[in-house]
């Protein structure tokens, strides 16, 4: 160790010594006491610093991992309570744009995604009076335009029946 230690130009510092199973971390000092130069040096064994090492890793590691696992598991359950219903939502919507029968989606959630899908709901049955009025209202106007076609032609035919009782009439010299 003393070997190691010679020849350093730095007042302090540290160094490793030795092989890797057997090797110590020097700190080393120097100062001037009495007007003579004396050099402190404390040595510490590598694996004492590192068995505080792995026994900190050996308790706060398993400790962090079961943290970490229920932070995901929280992670997993918040998000999938905001995703799931928006995905559900979202599909609804494809059906609808694609003209698939329309089924409400009851979500048991009060927040605002159970607001939107409320809103939603709403919305298509809306749109569905509004279908059914339209579809009545085109009803209605082809059975106008059906009796008003009726009636131009009944008093044509009546005509026609007339006209043709009245020829008969004449070539039978009836004219009663």
């Amino acid at each position: 160790e003393a070997a190691a230690l010679r020849g350093l130009d730095a007042p302090r510092g540290n160094l490793t010594y030795g092989k890797k199973k057997d090797s110590s971390i020097l700190f080393y000092e120097t100062i001037e006491l009495l007007n003579s130069k004396w050099l402190i040096v404390k040595s510490v064994p590598v694996s004492s610093v590192y068995s505080d090492v792995n026994q900190i890793l050996g308790i706060y590691l398993p400790t962090y991992l079961v943290f970490f696992v229920i932070a995901l598991i929280l992670t997993w359950n918040i998000s999938s309570r905001f995703t799931f219903p928006i995905i559900e939502l979202t599909g609804q919507m494809k059906n609808i744009k694609y003209g698939e029968p329309y089924q409400p989606l009851i979500l048991k959630q009060k927040d605002e995604i159970g607001m939107l899908n409320d809103t939603f709901n709403s919305m298509i049955e809306t749109i569905n009076a509004l279908i059914i009025n339209e579809y009545e209202l085109k009803l209605s106007n082809k059975n106008a335009q059906l009796r008003m076609l009726q009636a131009q032609l009944n008093p044509h035919f009546l005509n026609n029946a007339l006209q043709s009782l009245g020829t008969l009439a004449l070539q039978r010299q009836a004219p009663e």
